[in-house]
Order: structure tokens, then sequence, then C-alpha cells
């Protein structure tokens, strides 16, 4: 009542619903007849309830957007006539100042679950050990909400390392470039992943990424050229990714030079922003009809 109340009394141009977790919030605003747009963050496995949430999604919307071209696949088969945008997300340039560690140190970021592929990523820790002693392993996240407790369990004996003397330490939740400024590449071993965050941000930082071969990651990285995608998603393939990434500076730096470009050229905020902008006014015509003179800047509330 209080958000029907808020939209009654601001009465805003349009709407923008981010994420399907805000599609009740959505639903109010579409009873007021407000144009809505819902962005769609979440790469969802196909089923039953996935149908119906983004049928419902259609239903609200008047425009939909999509993170990725992997997420807007499954949002269109779902959209029928309504329209679908891709706004990839974008990042501000790096602000950080990057001071590689020594001993060299690999890093991950994301909630720590099976989807991210925590489980994946210290067991690679310690099979990169046994070649690549010298490795130190880091971890930035804090645990999920619906955490299993026997998952958590066999998290915690991971990152005690059995084959090293120091553990993967895991540093819970901190900004991103605590471990960007020092990492010698990320890792991102993710079951799915609709269009992450955190491989664009080290990206531009500069950082190597290696990454599972899923959703919207292959729209950021091209393999060997901005990045490594590994396809087989076992501990053993990333083990060996890392070890021969670190035995080898010059493919670092070349992926690194690319990463960045590739950032710059496709991934700014700006170019999410233009798309985000395209999508409010195509609501905004839908909903009222395109009047003879539209101002092109829209007030955000």
């Amino acid at each position: 009542r209080a958000f029907r109340r808020a939209l009654v009394r601001v009465r805003p141009h349009v709407v923008h619903a981010n994420t399907l977790r805000t599609l009740p919030e959505a639903r109010v605003a579409r009873s007021l007849g407000l144009p809505v747009v819902v962005h769609v963050h979440e790469l969802p496995r196909r089923g039953a309830k996935t149908s119906l949430t983004l049928r419902a999604a259609a239903m609200t919307a008047d425009v939909l957007v999509a993170v990725s071209e992997a997420v807007a696949e499954v949002v269109r088969s779902h959209a029928g006539r309504k329209p679908v945008l891709v706004a990839y997300n974008g990042v501000p340039p790096y602000s950080g100042q990057r001071r590689p560690s020594s001993p060299a140190s690999v890093g991950s970021i994301g909630t720590i679950c099976e989807t991210k592929g925590t489980d994946v990523y210290l067991e690679a820790a310690a099979l990169a050990l046994e070649s690549c002693s010298d490795l130190r392993f880091e971890h930035i996240g804090q645990s999920g909400l619906d955490e299993d407790v026997e998952f958590a369990r066999r998290i915690s004996a991971l990152a005690r390392s059995p084959v090293s003397g120091d553990p993967v330490r895991m540093l819970g939740r901190r900004p991103a470039n605590d471990g960007l400024d020092r990492w010698e590449m990320l890792v991102l071993p993710s079951l799915q992943d609709a269009f992450p965050l955190t491989s664009l941000e080290a990206m531009a930082a500069g950082v190597p990424v290696v990454a599972a071969r899923v959703g919207g990651l292959l729209e950021q990285i091209d393999h060997l050229e901005t990045g490594i995608l590994v396809d087989e998603r076992s501990p053993r393939a990333f083990a060996d990714w890392i070890v021969r990434l670190h035995r080898d500076p010059d493919l670092r730096a070349r992926l690194a030079r690319a990463a960045l470009d590739r950032v710059r050229d496709r991934f700014t905020v700006e170019r999410q922003g233009a798309v985000l902008h395209e999508a409010y006014l195509a609501a905004l015509n839908l909903r009222h009809g395109p009047p003879p003179v539209r101002r092109r800047t829209l007030e955000l509330v």
C-alpha cells in the first residue's frame, strides 16, 4: 500500500522493475496505468516455474530488458510480441591501483554457493598448488542466504588446503578492488551466470579472467583473445589453466590488454544507459502513443 501511495503521489514517467524479484511492485505500477520496464538480470533454468515467472513479467511489462543475449533468448520465448532489448551491464573505469602481490595470488569473487562454483575453485586451487606451490589463493564473497549446511562444511574443509600449509584465504564481503588490485588472475567457475559484473570489473582492471564457458560469459570473453573460457567445468581443467597463465606472463599481458579494450568498447555505463533510455521511451510510446514531440531526457526518480 505504501508503494502504491508513493506511485500515486510521484506519478513517474516510467517504472523500472530491476530484476524479476520486483514483479509484485511492477504489477502495482501496471494497475495504475504507468509504463513499466522489467529488467531481467537472472538466467533462470528452463522449467514450469520459470515459464510462469517470465509470462507474468511479459504480461506486466511494456518493454523487457535483458542483461545479455543468453538471457534475452530465454525471455523472448515467453514474451510474445513484447519488445525485448539487450542492455549489457556496464562498469566504470578502474579506480584502483594495480600492485601485484608477491608471491603471486589468484582470486575469485562471488557468493559462496554451488552456482558460483566455490567448491570447484577451491578444488582447483589444491590441484594447482601441486604444480605451483608458490601461488596463493583468495576468495571474496559471503555465504548464500539459502546456504546448505553440508556444502558449507565442505567449503570449510576445502579452504584448509591439504597440499600447502597456507590455506585459501576466505576474505568474506569486501570491495572487489581489494583483490583486483593485487591478483594475478580472476577465476570464475560458475555453473551458470547471466552476465556477471565481476568479470567485467576484472577486465577493466587489467586482470586476466579464467571463466566457465556458460551463459553471458561467452558474450564477454573470446577464448585466448580477451580471456580464458574453460569448456569442462572440472577442478582439473581450471587448475591447468591457472598453472599455464601463471607460467606465461606474456599471455597474461596480452589477454589483459585485449580485455580492457573490449570493456572500453562494449561494456561502459554510458552504453548501458543509452539502451535503458531507449527502453523507457519505447515504454512511454507503447502505453501512451507517440506524441508529436517528446522530450529526449527523462527525469529519474
